[in-house]
């Protein structure tokens, strides 16, 4: 009997072993290639600055964000995100007691990370779950939030920051409609379930390395672009609000506000809209598709996007119009960042 108890607890722990390896092997896919939306240090960390610069010109009598210890959270709760928690933490110069009183901080996690995607569509939460897997950011949200309010103010920053990073994927196309992008081959998380997702791509051509990887992910924020439209004016201040829009009003609104500019005919192409180049999710699906049907191009690429109703738009070799439409992305996500700068005030004076 003592004999069997052996075998019973090695076998557990060998279990236990292979579970650890197999999500450290998936943790290293996932987050070896861009299996997020911006690539979070060339794309979320200068949204985010520019961002905090702007609320901090707009609100020159606030200090919650002025100072350098509290941009450093937000910035690194936002690289959390893709990062994972050790990543976040080297970078975060917090003192023993602080850390003793950071809690929540397992949604940062690289193994959190597995399991819960960043896509977000209001309309189709319902439908994300596969599995163990939450394909939309509903559960990181929930514990975020929760996170935000178990800590001290100035830890409670680095949660903010994790909203604010999910806030900003949504204004990538391919994450708010949503399409699939990421590895094409991760047994261990329902490969049978993202077969159909990835197998349309790898036969174009368009899954190099065993990734699904989307241009706009990967086109920096036009810093000098963003400063001529957003400037902190009086009206453009004003206009942020004053912190009592809730985080889902804020997160949803973007999503309207990239459903909108999808509909926007592509300039100098009658019938053509930029939502021409992704093709929206079947009744009962979670994920759409890129449009890359009869040889059609991924955005960014030289070729001819046709409209369901036949029309055609030429698009150019670094097409300036490519630009344009990310710095209309980029200047909805900076938008929505002050306002969650904004609630986050209100949240942290508890006014």
């Amino acid at each position: 009997m003592h004999y069997k108890t052996n075998n019973s607890i090695r076998s557990r722990s060998t279990g236990t072993l292979r579970l650890l390896k197999i999500l450290i092997a998936a943790a290293v896919v996932m987050l070896s290639a861009p299996a997020f939306a911006y690539d979070v240090d060339t794309g979320h960390v200068p949204l985010t600055s520019f961002s905090l610069d702007l609320y901090n010109k707009c609100f020159p009598a606030s200090t919650t964000f002025r100072g350098a210890d509290a941009q450093k959270r937000l910035i690194q709760g936002n690289r959390g995100m893709d990062k994972g928690t050790a990543d976040m933490l080297q970078h975060l110069d917090l003192s023993e007691q602080e850390l003793e009183r950071l809690t929540g901080r397992s949604v940062f996690n690289l193994t959190t990370r597995i399991w819960n995607w960043h896509f977000y569509n209001p309309d189709r939460t319902g439908l994300s779950r596969a599995g163990l897997v939450e394909q939309s950011f509903s559960r990181l949200w929930t514990r975020l939030k929760k996170g935000r309010d178990s800590n001290d103010d100035m830890n409670s920053l680095i949660f903010l920051g994790g909203l604010i990073h999910l806030v900003e994927d949504v204004s990538v196309p391919a994450h708010s409609v949503p399409v699939y992008h990421g590895p094409t081959l991760i047994k261990e998380i329902k490969h049978d379930q993202l077969k159909p997702l990835v197998s349309y791509m790898e036969k174009a051509g368009k899954a190099p390395g065993r990734m699904l990887k989307d241009p706009i992910d990967w086109i920096s924020p036009d810093s000098e672009g963003l400063k001529k439209d957003l400037k902190p004016t009086v009206e453009f201040c004003s206009d942020i609000g004053s912190g009592s829009d809730t985080p889902e009003a804020i997160r949803d609104g973007l999503s309207r506000a990239v459903s909108a500019l999808l509909l926007e005919q592509i300039p100098g192409c009658d019938g053509v809209k930029w939502g021409d180049f992704w093709v929206p999710p079947a009744d009962g699906e979670y994920f759409g598709r890129y449009a890359i049907g009869n040889g059609q191009p991924m955005f960014g690429d030289r070729g001819v996007v046709r409209s369901q109703s036949g029309s055609a738009c030429e698009m150019g070799d670094k097409d300036e119009r490519y630009a344009g439409f990310v710095l209309k992305l980029h200047r909805e996500a900076v938008k929505a960042d002050l306002r969650m700068l904004r609630w986050g005030e209100k949240q942290t004076r508890g006014q």
